[in-house]
């Protein structure tokens, strides 16, 4: 069990420094609808994922990033989608989505 915590913070450490400063700062009119869009599909609790989207759009991409991480989802796509939950709604129109999910 503290193997699995251990390996957990180590994986949200190192996603953690792939996100940008920017999802740290609560832009206006941030956007979790794109976050919980491009992890449409994943199986995991569909709650949690609305939660750790909400949480990234309101500027704590460390809670998005470690919600997410801990309900299985990779790290990297972990980080991209709380980027997506940080971004003001008009960055993350539906072509930015299909780009990155394609």
């Amino acid at each position: 069990m503290v193997r699995a915590g251990r390996l957990v913070t180590a994986a949200v450490a190192a996603a953690a420094a792939l996100l940008p400063l920017g999802v740290l700062a609560a832009p206006a009119h941030a956007d979790d609808e794109a976050c919980v869009e491009y992890l449409a599909g994943q199986g995991q609790d569909d709650d949690a994922i609305q939660e750790a989207c909400e949480a990234g759009a309101a500027g704590n991409g460390p809670e998005c990033l470690s919600t997410l991480v801990a309900q299985g989802i990779a790290p990297s796509r972990a980080a991209q989608a709380c980027a997506l939950a940080g971004r003001p709604s008009d960055d993350a129109a539906p072509r930015s989505l299909d780009r990155l999910q394609g």
